[in-house]
């Protein structure tokens, strides 16, 4: 095999993990990032013959490179020359030769996919999980001989110019605004959603949600798999074709249901109670669709939720704490408000918008929040938007400050909840330390401030 020249562009989680898979392969390696590399990762890469690019120096990183693989994350330039371009995601589906289920929406991937793959291991089939989950997916390239199934959660901004992802099954969670600030548009937003599904070969499976029924309509006519929390009507029938399935409630029990025929799946009432009802009748349908068979009740299980999404953290004087820092789009945090009715909810919001028109969500919490807590960049905007809606709310410069305020408010039997609805970045590194950090607050402050 010839060996070529790979620029990798970022040196994160992804860029670590391709450059682990092209090392294997014998390439020719450079790496280019905004931040000087650690000692620790210079060592590495002097180790092991890796160059160095400084970010400022791109022009020189672009001419040198035969070919250049751009972690996710990173908004592509003009200058970048598109006929070199590699993506992360093509070269895994063009050296994973088993069963692959890729994962996309605008809310609840990890949580859906930690608990399909915790699921699918306890039925015996052997998952290796990766992607915006975590682990570089590149690295699950090692797992192969000993695994059946890939399981991938891909954003939005992994999919986008991807053009030989072909999933064995698709699962697209749901579509809400989200990320604007990169995709301009919701339609551009969409579009690149649909590349999870786009190069899909016929006998290829896609489950989607019946609410996306007309936009997907309009790019596909091939037989499709949807799924919904509403209950099934004569009208749904009427609108499947011929060769489509859905799933969905049917009075008491969840079904499949096609223009042939209708059967029981489960009845409602066995769905665990842990996660929101839309993800567990999203996951049953994955499981039917896989011909997995549930030796036991799926709410026997002990399933985990993975931290940062609606975590119970502290009761302290009779008031509950939740941690939802996982929550970067409006309508999470409105999930999880629901979730928790009819108890009094102090709600603490925060984050940035991401492009998103987040004032004019506002009015939706009306009546479902005793208070409202505004906190970091865009927190007097939020706040001001609340108190115009009628919402009663206060604004913070920090998390630690809307923690206390939060408190101040609360009474026994309350709830507290941080579920910021917008990106950590504007105080925070990601969502993980936002919720440590909250955390930490509740644990080691609020747990003497009024004890």
């Amino acid at each position: 095999m010839h060996k070529k020249k790979y620029g990798i562009w970022g040196y994160g989680i992804v860029g670590k993990s391709v450059l682990r898979y092209l090392h294997s392969q014998g390439h020719h390696l450079t790496v280019m990032d905004r931040r000087a590399p650690s000692e620790e990762e210079k060592l590495f890469l002097e180790a092991h013959r890796i160059g160095f690019t400084p970010q400022e120096e791109q022009s020189r990183f672009f001419a040198d490179n035969d070919y250049i693989v751009v972690s996710p994350g990173i908004a592509r330039t003009s200058a970048l020359p598109s006929s070199k371009v590699v993506e992360e995601l093509d070269l895994f589906c063009d050296a994973w030769k088993n069963q692959l289920i890729a994962v996309t929406g605008s809310l609840g991937k990890t949580s859906t996919v930690e608990l399909l793959s915790q699921i699918m291991r306890y039925y015996g089939h052997t998952v290796a999980l990766g992607g915006n989950v975590g682990t570089g997916m590149l690295d699950l390239l090692a797992l192969q001989e000993t695994h059946t199934y890939a399981l991938l959660e891909l954003s939005s901004f992994q999919l986008e110019h991807s053009t030989r992802c072909k999933p064995d099954l698709v699962l697209w969670l749901n579509f809400y605004p989200n990320h604007l600030d990169r995709h301009h548009t919701l339609e551009g937003y969409f579009l690149a959603k649909y590349a999870i599904m786009r190069y899909q070969d016929t006998h290829q499976k896609a489950l989607v949600p019946f609410a996306l029924k007309e936009l997907l309509r309009a790019q596909t006519d091939r037989a499709l798999h949807f799924f919904s929390p509403l209950q099934f009507s004569d009208a749904t029938l009427s609108s499947l074709g011929p060769t489509d399935t859905f799933y969905g409630k049917h009075g008491s029990n969840v079904m499949r249901i096609t223009t042939q025929a209708e059967e029981v799946i489960m009845p409602v009432n066995a769905l665990p109670h842990i996660s929101f009802e839309e993800n567990w009748l999203a996951l049953i349908a994955t499981l039917d669709i896989l011909l997995i068979q549930q030796s036991s009740p799926l709410a026997t299980l002990e399933i985990k939720i993975p931290e940062h999404r609606l975590e119970k953290i502290a009761v302290i004087n009779g008031v509950t704490f939740y941690n939802d820092s996982k929550s970067s789009v409006f309508e999470a945090t409105q999930a999880a408000v629901e979730s928790l009715q009819p108890q009094r909810i102090h709600l603490l919001l925060g984050g940035v918008s991401k492009g998103v028109d987040r004032i004019s969500l506002l009015p939706a919490l009306k009546g479902k929040v005793e208070s409202l807590h505004c906190f970091g960049g865009e927190a007097e905007e939020l706040c001001q938007a609340a108190l115009k809606a009628g919402i009663r709310a206060t604004s913070y410069p920090s998390l630690d400050q809307a923690c206390k305020g939060s408190y101040s408010h609360a009474s026994s039997a309350d709830i507290i909840l941080l579920s910021p609805a917008g990106a950590s970045f504007d105080l925070f590194s990601n969502y993980k330390e936002r919720g440590e950090a909250f955390k930490e607050i509740v644990h080691t402050t609020l747990s003497v401030q009024k004890s």
